[in-house]
């Protein structure tokens, strides 16, 4: 075959094989594109299909939740609709984060909270003080959104409230909570429960004693503090029973933080309960109606104003509605007043007939106020030949004040003239009269000062206002005359006011009058250290958390047949800072003196005992008392001692002296199985080791009581008996045997070490061994009444002991780990090292023959401290070093307990008072 034949047949070959893999070509070519672009299309469906559903899954995603998100912000129920009408005060914040996080660490909330009241708050109230959550960024952004509370009484005076928040946006998380939170745990909201009841749902939330409703409820976020008024709540429709004008004016714009809404009658009333005469005003306060405050308040200053409706009716005078149907005008004599006042009272409501025609009636009867005005008519037409109409009216205006200088306790009174030449036409009349004495022989820093003496009648109507002038200087100046007992007042005025030296200089009155309006009926600027206004007179919470801010001003005044009430005060006194708010609380029975604080992590309680047999518990935060009564018989004592290392936080462990053991928990009742009956009376005080209570008997014996029931007995090899508590440290016990011949007796794990070879006391002494631990050794400290301190290292004297100190000592050694603490009857403080070395101090003018001495840290910040209690009702707090600690003395006695109170994570000093009563004090 030639070789241009191979070629050829082998490409017939393969053309022939091709022909056979591949179909043949279409007529039209055009016709295979499509269906080849279609097998590259299905090749790259995969990944394509996958990133187009995934991008279509997140953006239906989005597309929901914004769906959700705007469902739920047009989905909304008004605030109202959930809170019930019949209110006892209505408090809006635009901001509920801006408002209520600084008023928790105000003086004033802890004087409001100390009232009874406001207790069943004060828990939860303390409680989120302390909170962490308070410093979580996340939680502040939450909660700075408009919260309405309202606050409802109940028949028994027990307060309640209803919170709701709006949470917009927030919403849509909210509607999801009853879906989500009952099948999930969360850490920090273990005390939050979810409810389910036939028709409704709800979560519970438990902190302490209180039991709080919540509910997610379209937009809002409703709580509520009790069943009966969250039931009302969840009607839902109580915005139907609100006016328009009620809901008017609980949605007005203020400049202030809070704004509240209460009745009237009782908003007034917290303005004028320390007032008999103003208290009769309430008449002019419209039936069913509603006034307004705004507050804002921080420790320095406080900022109120009120606005109350005013109406004529029948019960009211016709005097008293001629006055306030008029707006108030501005006074004129604050811009020409000397700026030596420290406080005045301006009245610029009406002409002094005016307000003798309306103050009479309001006056009480039996100041027979019509009797003596009458009788003053006669004496004044038949002494001066004019009646005291003519006296009084004819040339006085609308302003009288009263005010206090600086120098002098004599306060001046000044009345607006408004005709000159009638006064001089009248007192003419006066000093013509052979009655009255007119000396006008002094002149003071350029200006005269005549002198007259008042005629009886006349005293008499001024006393009737608490007035007493009866022979003042006075002096017309500036459209007004001034009277006063003091000259140098006068002269005062009159030279200040010459020199521009007014009011509107003073700082201090610059500061409390910026928010204040020019016109004003009443306007009063005051100083506590001088002054105390009417409406700070009363003794209600309120009145106690506004005397904290001493200098102030308060104008009252009408405007559109409304009361208009504006105070501006700033806290500039220092006062005792110390004294925390609602303390000291009155007990109801002498108390021995030894507080017993709660072991714990974070105590909370403090327990104390009362004569005869009465055992207190105190829920610090919420200051709410427990109290169970042993009735134990006639000089019968109880002996108190906190358990530790127990299942349950809080239990106490109470010892009568015939032998009964309590286990109590804080709330002072009794754990299963108790009390248990010793087979001995108690011959000492008791102290606790590990989960047991160490009760020293008269048998001799030790017996240790352990809280699942169990009792061990120890005999002791006595030759007394053990009069004071045994000492504990870690399994070490230690105990005094009392006697001629003493000793102190050593138990390691409930075995006495040292039976045979007891350590020997050299005299009568008194209280218990102190112990303590060092590179392993056991030190064991003693003195004795005439004061030789003993030191046992490991059984043995330690070298350099016993050392002698100078005095007579009824308590015994305390340590605080490192060095030994004694205090002498002349009271006198010793620190002993175990080298030897003294250091003492001495408490200037006093004696401790009954007084005590303890060694305790008040946190875990502090070191421990030691506390000296000396004869008397003073408690002195010392270092280590024995320099006195900042705040001491504090008014108490016996041994301090410190807890915190307050919620300021800081722990607050607790001590019982002779006088009855039980003291808490801030001690940073």
């Amino acid at each position: 075959m030639p070789e241009s034949s191979v070629p050829a047949a082998t490409a017939g070959a393969f053309v022939a094989l091709e022909n056979q893999k591949t179909p043949a070509m279409p007529e039209n070519p055009a016709e295979s594109i499509p269906e080849k672009k279609g097998r590259n299309k299905k090749r790259r469906n995969p990944i394509f299909r996958f990133i187009r559903f995934v991008f279509l899954l997140i953006l239906f995603i989005i597309l929901a939740i914004a769906a959700w998100v705007a469902f739920s912000i047009f989905n909304k129920k008004n605030p109202l609709a959930m809170l019930p009408p019949d209110y006892s005060m209505y408090v809006r914040m635009d901001s509920a984060w801006d408002t209520l996080n600084p008023l928790l660490d105000l003086r004033a909330a802890d004087i409001l909270l100390s009232s009874p009241d406001f207790k069943n708050i004060r828990g939860a109230f303390m409680a989120f003080r302390a909170s962490p959550l308070r410093q979580n960024p996340v939680v502040a952004q939450l909660a700075s959104r408009r919260v309405d509370l309202a606050l409802y009484t109940s028949e028994d005076g027990k307060h309640d409230f209803v919170a709701v928040m709006e949470l917009g946006p927030l919403s849509a998380v909210s509607r999801l909570a009853p879906f989500v939170l009952p099948h999930i745990k969360i850490k920090q909201l273990k005390d939050l429960s979810y409810v389910q009841s036939v028709g409704d749902s709800y979560f519970e939330y438990k902190s302490g004693d209180s039991v709080f409703y919540v509910k997610p409820c379209r937009n809002l976020l409703v709580a509520a503090s009790s069943p009966s008024v969250f039931e009302k709540s969840m009607r839902a429709n109580n915005d139907t029973a609100y006016t328009n004008e009620e809901i008017e004016l609980i949605n007005q714009k203020t400049d202030e933080p809070v704004h509240i809404v209460m009745d009237s009658k009782k908003l007034l009333s917290a303005f004028v309960s320390g007032n008999d005469m103003l208290n009769q005003l309430s008449s002019v306060i419209a039936e069913n109606t509603h006034g307004v405050l705004s507050l804002g308040i921080t420790d320095s200053d406080v900022n109120l104003s009120a606005k109350i409706p005013c109406t004529a009716n029948d019960q009211v005078p016709e005097s008293i509605t001629k006055l306030i149907s008029r707006n108030s005008t501005v006074p004129s004599i604050i811009n020409k007043m000397s700026g030596r006042v420290q406080y005045y009272t301006v009245l610029n409501i009406g002409s002094v007939q005016e307000l003798k025609e309306a103050a009479f009636p309001l006056l009480p009867k039996n100041m027979n106020a019509e009797s003596l005005w009458s009788t003053g008519q006669t004496m004044s037409k038949m002494l001066f030949g004019m009646t005291l109409d003519e006296l009084l009216y004819s040339w006085t205006g609308d302003e009288i004040c009263v005010l206090g200088m600086e120098g002098t306790d004599s306060p001046v009174f000044a009345i607006q003239v408004t005709d000159e030449d009638k006064r001089q036409k009248v007192f003419k009349k006066l000093m013509d009269s052979i009655l009255l004495k007119d000396d006008t022989s002094l002149i003071l820093d350029g200006v005269r000062l005549p002198r007259v003496g008042l005629p009886k009648f006349f005293e008499c109507l001024l006393s009737l206002f608490k007035v007493t002038l009866p022979s003042p200087y006075y002096m017309v100046f500036e459209d007004f005359i001034y009277f006063s007992e003091s000259a140098q007042a006068l002269s005062g005025i009159y030279t200040s006011v010459n020199e521009q030296n007014l009011i509107a200089k003073n700082m201090y009155w610059r500061e409390v009058s910026e928010k204040q309006s020019a016109d004003a009926a009443v306007s009063m600027y005051y100083n506590l250290e001088k002054s105390v206004p009417f409406f700070l007179r009363g003794d209600s919470a309120v009145t106690k958390a506004l005397s904290l801010y001493s200098i102030g001003r308060c104008d009252i005044g009408f405007s559109d047949s409304s009361l208009v009430f504006n105070l501006s005060a700033t806290a500039r006194h220092t006062g005792d800072l110390r004294a925390i708010p609602g303390f000291p609380i009155k007990l109801e029975g002498a108390a021995n003196g030894n507080m017993v604080l709660e072991k714990a992590k974070n105590p909370a309680y403090i327990y104390w005992t009362e004569k005869p047999g009465t055992i207190k518990s105190m829920e610090a935060a919420s200051t709410k008392i427990y109290s169970l009564d042993l009735k134990v018989s006639s000089g019968e004592t109880v002996y108190l001692a906190s358990a530790e290392s127990t299942p349950k936080q809080g239990l106490l462990w109470a010892v009568t002296s015939k032998g009964t053991v309590y286990l109590l928990n804080n709330k002072l009742e009794a754990e299963k199985g108790f009390p248990l009956v010793l087979r001995s009376a108690v011959s000492g005080p008791v102290n606790t080791s590990g989960s047991t209570v160490l009760v020293p008997l008269e048998s001799g014996d030790l017996a240790i009581v352990d809280t699942d029931k169990s009792v061990k007995e120890i005999s002791l090899p006595l030759i007394g008996q053990v009069k004071s508590a045994p000492a504990v440290l870690d399994r070490t016990i230690a105990v005094y045997d009392k006697s001629f011949a003493g000793s102190i007796l050593i138990l390691q794990d409930g075995v006495v070490t040292n039976a045979e070879n007891p350590l020997p006391v050299d005299g009568i002494a008194f209280g218990s061994p102190a112990l303590l631990k060092k590179e392993e050794s056991l030190y064991v400290a003693f003195i004795t009444q005439a004061g030789s301190l003993s030191v046992w290292k490991d059984g043995e004297m330690l070298a350099g002991f016993p050392i002698q100190l100078e005095g007579v000592f009824y308590n015994n050694v305390v340590t605080d780990g490192s060095a030994l603490y004694v205090l002498s009857s002349d009271a006198m403080i010793y620190r002993v090292s175990l080298d030897g070395a003294v250091l003492q101090v001495h408490v200037p003018d006093a004696t401790s023959r009954e007084g005590l001495i303890s060694v305790i840290a008040p946190d875990e910040e502090f070191h421990k401290n030691l506390y000296v209690s000396i004869d008397g009702n003073l408690l002195y707090g010392f270092s280590g070093s024995l320099e006195l600690l900042s705040g001491f003395p504090v008014v108490g006695f016996g041994v301090p307990a410190f807890v915190d109170v307050n919620g300021d994570k800081s722990a607050d000093c607790f001590v019982l008072t002779l006088d009855k009563k039980l003291n808490a004090w801030n001690i940073r």
